[in-house]
């Protein structure tokens, strides 16, 4: 009798738990049940001028900002309403350099290696780009399939590309995969008339920028990425002509399509200079003959102040370098930080000696037997290199735009979403004020890439992609790891939810 006595109360009980957890399992996965929801008493950061609206209340709808007022509490019993006393609001972050086709850590004989870790991977990989805020993202240069395996995601960043990269024929980066697999990876293979040898199937006919370039249309891409890469500051791989490269900017720009080019040496920027490219995806830290130089020698300011005189955006991609240092770091991959981004499967892999491959290849490219303090300290000076360069270009009034390069390579020092605050921090170090970061990484790089009518700033009519900071963005660059609730595509989630941890 005493035990039939308790089911009842049991039953409450569970029955009480299991609505609790059903109320929040529908909230956190599926869309919010409602359409319209209010933002109460927040401070709006402007980042095309950084000046901070105080005490502003912001009606969402539909996923589009339908109303801005000084009206402090607005109240709707059909709406949510999100108190956001003391708290900022501004826009989503874009990432304009991303690379969702790698998986953090392998190369492709590893992803079919281990098909479970790529599986995880891939899944919480949109959700670690929003975990750090960054709701929209531009690929430039995915394999075929992997930007619509992105988009299937149910809750994930917008995603843009350039489409299929322009790739010169035996140039980089096609060069590292194998021949047999080079068209089907790169679809826009540039037929190269100064190689003495050419793929099967690849002709001038059907392989040029122009039907490349429309292919790149048809795919969707809002850009055209191209590569002038020698061989990282040692002359070892073909790159285009430039009268080539000036075709490619031509031709893209008949379809205002900015041209982004891999350039990362003054000889890679001296050459694109005058060729209507529209931005540079990497600074300046190979600096070629004049590697080992103080401050920043004349030729350099010189090639810069023409890039400055054409208008020619640059994204500086200090992690690019960085990066690489980290796989030398022991702590890196012990830090809590990596566990809100990746799976806990795949951080016990990139511990393992299978994982360390990448920087095995790293320390080739250095005399054998070199000291590890010295290889770090030629990754210093590279770095400083890059660094001082841009300031230089910054300085001088050149145009700056948010791209993180995400992964830049195999290595597991550039986490997608990690990689991309720890970019934005170092930007921070190099000097560049906190407006000029916010409006690099929001409304110049819409502006950039044609985006600037739906995304980048907060004004009415506008997508609802925005990221409520406990932390002013123009007085800390801290604000950025201080997110209190992402709002994407018009639907607020608390930065938890997209934590890799809440999903094992």
């Amino acid at each position: 009798m005493h035990h039939l006595r308790k089911q009842p109360l049991l039953l409450i009980s569970l029955l009480t738990i299991y609505h609790l957890l059903f109320n929040t399992f529908c909230y956190a996965t599926t869309s919010p049940p409602y359409s319209t929801f209010i933002v109460n008493n927040i401070n709006i950061i402007n980042p095309e001028i950084g000046i901070v609206n105080k005490k502003q209340s912001v009606i969402i709808q539909n996923g589009i900002i339908k109303r801005i007022t000084s009206v402090k509490n607005i109240t709707d019993r059909s709406s949510k309403i999100i108190d956001g006393s003391g708290k900022y609001l501004i826009p989503g972050l874009i990432d304009s350099h991303v690379h969702i086709s790698s998986t953090v850590g392998m190369h492709l004989g590893h992803e079919k290696k281990h098909p479970e870790l790529v599986k995880l991977f891939k899944a919480q990989l949109p959700h670690a780009y929003l975990y750090y805020g960054f709701t929209s993202l531009v690929d430039l240069g995915a394999y075929p399939g992997r930007i619509d395996e992105f988009k299937a995601h149910p809750i994930r960043p917008e995603l843009y590309s350039c489409g299929s990269s322009l790739v010169l024929e035996n140039g980089y980066p096609v060069l590292f995969q194998p021949k047999e697999s080079r068209l089907a990876l790169f679809p826009n293979l540039l037929f190269n008339p100064q190689s003495k040898t050419h793929l099967p199937r690849l002709s001038a006919e059907n392989n040029n920028v122009r039907t490349s370039i429309q292919r790149v249309i048809n795919e969707g891409g809002i850009c055209v990425k191209s590569y002038h890469e020698d061989g990282f500051a040692k002359s070892i791989w073909p790159v285009p002509s430039v009268d080539f490269q000036r075709t490619i900017n031509q031709e893209a720009a008949k379809y205002n399509l900015p041209s982004i080019v891999h350039a990362n040496s003054i000889n890679a920027y001296k050459l694109i200079a005058n060729t209507g490219v529209n931005i540079i995806a990497h600074g300046m830290w190979n600096w070629d003959e004049f590697k080992g130089k103080p401050n920043v020698p004349q030729e350099i300011k010189t090639v810069l102040d023409k890039i400055i005189k054409n208008n020619v955006a640059i994204m500086p991609t200090f992690r690019v370098i960085s990066s690489n240092m980290d796989l030398f770091d022991p702590s890196f991959l012990n830090s809590s930080t990596l566990f809100n981004v990746l799976p806990s499967q795949h951080i016990a892999w990139l511990k393992t000696p299978e994982a360390n491959w990448f920087k095995t290849k790293l320390l080739t490219k250095v005399p054998k037997e070199t000291p590890i303090p010295e290889v770090l300290n030629i990754m210093r000076r590279i770095y400083s290199e890059g660094e001082r360069a841009f300031q230089y270009f910054y300085q001088h009034k050149g145009k700056i735009l948010f791209g993180s390069d995400t992964p830049s390579s195999p290595t597991y020092g550039s986490i997608p979403g990690l990689n991309g605050f720890l970019e934005l921090r170092a930007m921070a170090i190099a000097g560049i004020t906190l407006k000029d970061i916010l409006a690099a990484a929001t409304i110049n790089n819409a502006r950039a890439l044609g985006l600037d009518q739906s995304i980048g700033s907060i004004s009415e009519g506008k997508t609802a992609n925005l990221l409520i900071l406990d932390k002013n963005p123009l007085e800390t660059i801290s604000a950025y790891n201080a997110i209190n609730t992402v709002i994407i595509y018009g639907h607020p989630y608390k930065r938890s939810f997209f934590s890799a941890q809440s999903t094992q």
